[in-house]
């Protein structure tokens, strides 16, 4: 546990969190085991009624993938997980979070029972499972949870001191953060103290990109059930 109250900086980097071949999908709207293909841009079709399901698709998962990137709600979630064949390699029981195509993160049931168990606000925690597009049968009986982080507070200390911060513009009209790449280090972002009273565990701070914030308790509750790893936390420094 951590000795003192503070918040944790995490991020789902490709360098602890792994990426798999798999598609999200609503399956009943898109009869997306019979259209995949079509939908996926491998087939091409002069079908108008298909082109059409497929234009709404991809806009559909382009929201999907920027809700993914800027933690915005969306009403456009998967309601099951789709790989090609068997031969498509499937995370291991170690890995308690993965990513899936559209940017999608991905929690094993006991990683999200564990934050269903914190205060989450508005985002979600929706439950699906992994099918075989071959066979159209579950791969397993697991039930996995696709995250739609929504949340988003203001905590982060403007301007910052540290170099690794670097700010540029947006088109919403005002500076953020982001670090290109380079990793944080543990007291190195200043978060104003007042996210200590933050009424939510897990929430992203929108001047910081790629980002997401989580409270000691969360951060505690991970250590102790050795779920820590791939979340690559650090401490603020609080001021």
């Amino acid at each position: 546990m951590s000795n003192t109250n503070n918040v944790w900086l995490a991020g789902f980097k490709l360098t602890s969190v792994n990426f798999y071949d798999i598609y999200p999908a609503n399956s009943k709207k898109y009869d997306f085991p019979k259209h995949w293909k079509v939908l996926q841009r491998i087939e091409k079709t002069a079908d108008p009624k298909l082109l059409e399901i497929k234009k709404v698709f991809k806009e559909e998962m382009l929201e999907l993938s920027d809700a993914g990137s800027y933690f915005f709600k969306t009403e456009y979630l998967p309601d099951s997980l789709w790989i090609e064949s068997s031969d498509t390699k499937l995370p291991p029981s170690s890995e308690y979070i993965f990513k899936v195509r559209s940017g999608g993160v991905v929690f094993t049931q006991a990683c999200a029972q564990l934050l269903q168990q914190f205060r989450l606000g508005e985002s979600t925690l929706t439950p699906v499972q992994i099918y075989d597009l071959e066979t159209q049968q579950l791969c397993s009986d697991e039930t996995f949870y696709f995250l739609n982080l929504c949340e988003r507070r203001e905590y982060i200390q403007y301007p910052q001191a540290d170099k690794v911060f670097k700010r540029f513009p947006t088109m919403e009209g005002r500076d953020k953060y982001g670090t290109s790449g380079v990793p944080v280090k543990d007291k190195q972002l200043l978060v104003n103290k007042s996210a200590l009273n933050c009424e939510l565990d897990l929430w992203h701070d929108p001047l910081l990109t790629g980002h997401i914030f989580l409270s000691d308790a969360l951060h505690d509750a991970l250590v102790q059930a050795n779920m820590a790893t791939q979340w690559n936390m650090v401490s603020c420094q609080l001021v």
